[in-house]
């Protein structure tokens, strides 16, 4: 059975509702209300909820759900903060009722949303079990959700089109083994696959699409309620990576992980496209393209889940050196583009400057900026120089940032010798 529409936060609120912090909430007098709080704001530390000034609550961190506790009925006060230094990050009048309701925080930390969700759920048929998806990815695009213990290219999935803070309706399957499978809409384009699990009869479960810094792998949320009810986030066992070779003296490059090959003879200032690999810590490797099976350089790097990394060959008083870079993916803010400076020059920091303004200073060698947002254009110079702007190192002009778009500006080259700036898109 397949449900294609999704119905927004009204539907979203009922999915939330499912989300339990280990108690059952009791029954309240007609001016109160029961309340939980979900943390779905990928950017931001643990949090405390704090409505009226009454502590709904405490050091929240990414992917709970709080228990339900009391609140009063009417439109009261709420404050988000960071329970780290208690930086007030949403404050907004919400009006409550005497139900059972989720205060769902999402988005950036930044430009932190807040929506009061009423929670209602039913039981399902003998010997079935109820589901349903929802979105909680703003950068994942729109996304398929596949139940299933087949092969994925020979079943349709269970629900299309599912975009952020949307939900679908409950579905009913009958009892079972099955994993769970999220792919980019209308494609069997994998961005998660959970291992196989037992469904049972009576169960409600909620799977959620859960942000994460790469641009498009994503983790879940799975959730229960009922009797035991809880939830957990699950983590992707793939990464993606990519090859950039910056060292002068290379003939092309091979690039592995776990000794399986990921990308072949990338030339000098090459940039590959992502490829996906498995999560965790392999061991990374280099050779040269002409003698395989050589590795000239090898770093044991931890590639998180679902995360994106820039795999960087660079060179080091004539040493070749492998350094992985962590890509934040994630979009920009709207009508922006996002950019970052690395110095893959040996020898030297340097300052990277955008239309001569300093952007970032002190750029250590095989190291990056921090990301700064610009407004889309193509008449961008992009300058490294020596710290503090002494020297000039290369210059990159008419350079092109599209609305969206995430990039990555590279400083390669020899110290006291030739040096030119690259740009790569990232997404």
């Amino acid at each position: 059975m397949k449900k294609t529409h999704s119905k927004g936060w009204i539907a979203f609120a009922a999915v939330l509702g499912v989300l339990l912090g280990g108690c059952q909430p009791t029954a309240k007098e007609d001016n109160e209300g029961n309340l939980r709080v979900v943390h779905a704001v990928l950017d931001a530390e643990a949090l405390n909820v704090v409505v009226k000034d009454d502590s709904k609550a405490t050091g929240l961190s990414l992917g709970n759900v709080s228990s339900y506790v009391s609140v009063a009925k009417g439109s009261l006060t709420t404050d988000v903060k960071s329970s780290t230094n208690g930086t007030l990050l949403l404050e907004r009048a919400i009006s409550y009722t005497n139900g059972d309701q989720t205060l769902a925080l999402y988005g950036k930390r930044g430009a932190m949303q807040a929506v009061l969700l009423s929670d209602e759920t039913s039981d399902p048929s003998s010997g079935k079990f109820k589901v349903r998806a929802l979105g909680l990815s703003p950068d994942a695009g729109i996304v398929d959700v596949y139940l299933t213990n087949a092969d994925l290219s020979t079943v349709p999935a269970n629900f299309t089109n599912i975009a952020y803070a949307s939900s679908t309706d409950f579905i009913e399957l009958a009892e079972g083994d099955a994993r769970f499978v999220f792919t980019a809409a209308g494609t069997k384009d994998v961005l998660f696959e959970s291992p196989t699990q037992r469904y049972a009869a009576g169960g409600k479960y909620t799977l959620g699409v859960f942000p994460t810094t790469g641009g498009k792998l994503v983790n879940a949320l799975q959730v229960t309620s009922g009797s035991g009810a809880g939830g957990s986030v699950l983590s992707n066992t793939k990464a993606r990576v990519k090859a950039v070779n910056a060292d002068p003296a290379s003939a092309g490059y091979n690039f592995l992980a776990g000794g399986a090959p990921l990308l072949s003879n990338v030339p000098y200032k090459g940039a590959s496209s992502y490829v996906t690999t498995g999560a965790g810590t392999p061991l990374l490797t280099l050779e040269a393209a002409n003698v395989p099976g050589t590795a000239v350089a090898s770093s044991s790097q931890a590639l998180g889940a679902a995360q994106d990394f820039s795999l960087v060959a660079v060179s080091n008083a004539g040493t070749t050196q492998l350094v992985a870079l962590a890509d934040n993916n994630n979009l920009p803010t709207t009508g922006k583009a996002k950019v970052r400076f690395v110095n893959a020059l040996s020898g030297t920091a340097a300052d990277a400057l955008v239309d001569f303004a300093t952007q970032a200073s002190g750029i250590a060698f095989r190291s990056a900026s921090g990301y700064v947002e610009f407004v889309p254009g193509d008449s961008y110079t992009v300058t490294f120089t020596t710290p503090g702007g002494v020297t000039a190192l290369a210059t990159l002009t008419s350079v092109q940032w599209v609305s969206a778009g995430v990039y990555t500006v590279y400083l390669f080259g020899i110290a006291g010798g030739a040096m030119e700036a690259r740009l790569v898109r990232d997404r």
